[in-house]
């Protein structure tokens, strides 16, 4: 499966709209017009904003790791919610689909979010955090290399965050365009 070899399509194939059939032979129509754009990448993260003839509704941070062994992070936050929507993938977990995991922490240096995540399916976890919380992650893997995610005292992972920087920093730019934010963009430059 092509989501499972390069898990960061999942993440943009459910940031793109696509065009309406009709208006594919008719030609453009710019009230439909819906596009997803590449701001920034580096190393293994990248960062994309989604937008329509309203503007911006939509921001990314993912992990674009082709490594199926590897865990892939995707983080989005969408126009009007003052939520963040995180999804944890890995294509050789075997997670019960539907079930919450209460007790998902994401360490790095001497700092823990614990998180509770909803299995989507047998591979991936999903979460929703309110954007202060949302600033506090960020902020804390920003000033790491590398951050560790434990789940069922017995599954752990670790998250490359090299080149991570750019990726939040451009959600965090995306944020204020959309009217939200998540932070001061230049102090973590």
């Amino acid at each position: 499966m092509l989501h499972r070899k390069y898990p960061f399509l999942l993440a943009l194939s459910s940031a793109f709209a696509l065009f309406p059939i009709s208006s594919m032979a008719q030609g453009v129509n710019l009230k439909t017009l819906s596009e997803t754009v590449l701001d920034a990448k580096n190393g293994e993260w990248v960062a994309l904003h989604h937008f329509n003839s309203s503007g911006t509704d939509k921001c990314i941070a993912t992990s674009n790791t082709s490594n199926t062994s590897t865990l892939s992070v995707n983080v989005t936050l969408e126009k009007n919610k003052p939520t963040i929507q995180i999804h944890l993938m890995n294509a050789h977990w075997h997670l019960n689909s539907g079930k919450t995991k209460e007790n998902v922490i994401l360490t790095a240096d001497h700092s823990s979010q614990k998180l509770s995540m909803l299995a989507l399916d047998q591979n991936t976890l999903a979460a929703t955090i309110e954007t202060k919380k949302a600033e506090e992650l960020l902020a804390t893997l920003e000033k790491n290399s590398e951050t560790t995610l434990l789940f069922d005292s017995k599954t752990k992972e670790t998250i490359p965050l090299e080149g991570s920087n750019e990726a939040f920093n451009s959600l965090r730019a995306c944020s204020i365009e959309m009217g939200l934010s998540l932070g001061d963009v230049l102090k973590r430059n």
